[in-house]
């Protein structure tokens, strides 16, 4: 449909989008005092909690690059299984829950006025 199709360009170029580090720094500390967003089995969701980049270079966030927004807050044995430090669960299992917990964390930001989508920095 050429709606969709339109729709799907656009998101493409928001993804494509240089993000100013500035906000990538807003995003990173809006962790702190949350709980854990992945919430895998052996969770301590405790006071370890920071900001689990999710790594995918079409993101801007590979092995060693991480200025970006994509990702959520995680306890410190979350994150190391996000990491793969750990690898106690199922890899797809793993990224799956955290490209979820991500994408439900950047509509948290957008939501409560810490980004906006279109613009940046608010």
């Amino acid at each position: 449909m050429p709606g969709d199709r339109a729709k799907s360009d656009h998101l493409d170029s928001l993804l494509k989008r240089p993000i100013a580090p500035l906000l990538c720094k807003k995003v990173q500390n809006s962790a702190k005092d949350q709980p854990c967003w992945l919430r895998f089995e052996g969770c301590t969701n405790d006071d370890t909690v920071v900001f689990a980049h999710f790594r995918d270079i079409r993101l801007g966030a590979g092995v060693g690059k991480k200025p970006s927004i994509w990702g959520c807050p995680a306890c410190h044995w979350c994150h190391s299984e996000a990491d793969r430090r750990t690898r106690t669960l199922e890899y797809d299992f793993v990224r799956k829950i955290h490209a979820e917990s991500t994408l439900r964390y950047v509509e948290h930001l957008r939501s409560s006025g810490v980004i906006n989508i279109n613009e940046g920095i608010t």
